[in-house]
């Protein structure tokens, strides 16, 4: 990519950016002006952060499958006992 530039206008100072993203080359601390990205060349093998993607629930609701028959056995131990 050529040219690349790229100014934030912002009403706060702080901002968190994501790992392994490209970090500002400049950042205003004036009111309204946020961090400036200026590149002449752009060859990074970082990409842009995508925070609109949503976290995949599958490795976890994988790891808490493993104990559903668990909770299956204490359910039907109480209704043993209460019967």
């Amino acid at each position: 990519m050529h040219d690349f530039t790229l100014n934030m206008h912002t009403n706060f100072n702080d901002i968190d950016f994501a790992e392994d993203t490209l970090s500002p080359t400049s950042k205003q601390l004036l009111p309204g002006l946020g961090p400036h990205w200026h590149f002449t060349n752009l060859i990074s093998g970082f990409r842009s952060a995508d925070h609109a993607a949503k976290a995949q629930p599958g490795p976890l609701a994988g790891e808490i499958s493993y104990f559903a028959p668990v909770s299956l056995f204490f359910f039907f131990f109480l209704m043993f006992i209460i019967h």
